[in-house]
């Protein structure tokens, strides 16, 4: 039966304000050295190391699905150990918060956190240590495939002393292992699990023998088992490298041989690069840039009272020194682009340490170095402490926390405002026949069409009444012309009930937000 739908259609447009106070981040997330906010899933994720309770908690701030100042924190049922030289980070292709820090106790142990589904996860870093200024940052894998290459991206992280090395961290995937034809490993597959499950297709025989090797001709085997299941788990981790691995079925008293299949592990931490040029400390930040600049690369601030600023260019492996900045890098400063939104602003964002309510943000565009934002309304709301942090999020606002008073006192306030996108002012306001939308609603089925003038990378989420995402859908480049979505089950698989919802599109530079209600 079909249903009516009550439509509007919003194109998103930017516009010059202030720092606006959101809800204040609530107890137990006080917001003392140490704290730090990224974006993620639609949400702004807070870590909140607590020295007064000895743990490390983390929250997210959903807020509504447009620039209106509702939205609400929701912190995390468990905690973790109380952290110190913490950064965080978020993986936005498979949803995952990250943090390192160091664990209290003798001796300090430093270590890698995630938190999903619920759940706080660590592991032990045995490769280096961390010091003051410790920066983490995602970097998503362009060849990210769940058959071939397991891995949706990699952590980076300078250990920031005395011109610490850059390390990269191979992320392995929180999905289902995927088969191709029946294999896994596949041939030519990439994987960050160094004990995995070696599966391969079955046959009526009681034994099955699995033999593994580094090289092709299996001479040096580092796996010889037999077992009763077309299936292995690894008990002991193996190294990164090149695997030849091949089955055999107990056949008329004989083993029969399948073929070779061909993968490689990359695993854990690898030091890559040369050393950081300039000797971190308090203060450094760093930060990924993608597809919007000239190469992908990581963009870091030296931090320790200076100026310095470099990049770190992924596709070469090497530094580049960009200059100086404006000020001084000093605790509480912190680096933003737009990446994890999906965007293309071609700016790196920077609040530093110590600016107060005369000072503003200042950005870096490639090519054309350091531009002030000298918009009066944009002057920071407070002085920005240890612990201040700033993310890019929903809707195109970046986010603030303010960190420690001048006497050293935790704080919890929060803002958000909505700065220039361009060069040479604030970006105009999309004209409403850019994007020609419209939303077709039916019973428990919402369906959108949309019209590109011309290619653009769309992505999709829909939300309830009070903002919280329940889909999303990304759809990558599409070209122009006409194109329809829909759902018809939220993110849990759950029918989708009666009610307001709110479909948005990112298509690149222009946003179209619709309303459907479902009667």
């Amino acid at each position: 039966m079909l249903r009516t739908a009550i439509c509007c259609v919003l194109i998103a447009a930017t516009s010059a304000m202030a720092w606006n106070p959101r809800q204040a981040v609530q107890a137990p997330a006080v917001v003392k050295d140490g704290s730090h906010i990224v974006y993620g899933n639609n949400a702004i994720w807070g870590v909140f190391p607590k020295e007064a309770t000895g743990y490390t908690w983390c929250g997210y701030f959903a807020p509504l699905p447009s620039n209106e100042q509702g939205g609400s924190w929701t912190m995390s049922q468990y905690a973790v150990d109380y952290l110190t030289q913490t950064s965080a980070t978020f993986d936005w292709v498979e949803n995952r918060l990250w943090a390192i820090g160091n664990a209290g106790g003798s001796p300090i142990s430093p270590g890698l956190y995630s938190y999903y589904n619920g759940q706080w996860h660590n592991e032990a870093i045995h490769n280096f240590f961390l010091y003051d200024g410790a920066c983490l940052t995602f970097v998503p894998n362009a060849s990210y495939d769940r058959q071939l290459f397991a891995v949706p991206g990699f952590l980076y992280c300078l250990q920031d002393a005395n011109q610490g090395y850059l390390w990269r961290y191979s992320l392995a995937t929180s999905l289902p292992n995927v088969t191709l034809d029946g294999i896994y490993p596949g041939q030519g597959a990439v994987i960050a699990d160094a004990t995995p499950l070696f599966e391969w297709g079955s046959a009526a025989t009681p034994q099955f023998r699995l033999l593994v090797s580094t090289d092709s001709l299996f001479t040096d085997t580092v796996l010889d088992e037999v077992v009763s299941n077309p299936e292995y788990q690894t008990t002991t981790a193996l190294a990164n490298g090149t695997y030849h691995w091949r089955t055999a079925a107990w056949v008329s008293s004989a083993w029969s041989w399948s073929g070779r299949h061909d993968f490689e592990i990359d695993a854990g931490w690898t030091r890559v690069g040369s050393y950081f040029p300039e000797p971190g400390g308090t203060g450094a930040a760093m930060v990924y840039g993608g597809h919007q600049f000239p190469h992908p690369a990581l963009f870091v601030l030296a931090g320790n009272g200076r100026k310095d600023f470099w990049e770190y260019n992924l596709t070469q492996n090497q530094w580049t020194d960009l200059g100086n900045t404006r000020v001084d890098v000093i605790a509480g400063t912190s680096i933003v682009t737009d990446d994890a939104c999906g965007g293309n602003k071609n700016k790196v964002w920077v609040a530093f340490g110590g600016s107060d309510h005369s000072d503003n943000l200042q950005y870096y565009a490639y090519g054309s170095g350091w531009t002030e934002w000298d918009q009066q309304a944009g002057l920071f709301p407070q002085w920005l402490g240890p612990g201040a942090s700033m993310a890019w999020g929903p809707n195109d606002l970046n986010y603030l926390i303010v960190g420690q008073d001048q006497g050293g006192n935790a704080r919890n306030d929060f803002y958000s405002v909505d700065p220039p996108l361009y060069d040479g002012g604030l970006a105009s306001a999309a004209r409403p026949g850019d994007v020609r939308s419209h939303v077709i609603s039916r019973f428990n089925d919402i369906e959108a069409e949309y019209q590109l003038p011309a290619s653009a990378c769309v992505r999709a989420t829909l939300h309830d009444a009070v903002g919280r995402q329940v889909g999303a859908l990304d759809f990558g480049e599409q070209t122009a012309g006409t194109h329809r979505l829909g759902w018809s089950r939220d993110s849990q698989g759950r029918k989708l009930n009666a009610g307001t919802y709110f479909v948005l599109l990112d298509m690149g530079t222009e946003r179209a937000r619709l309303k459907a209600i479902v009667r």
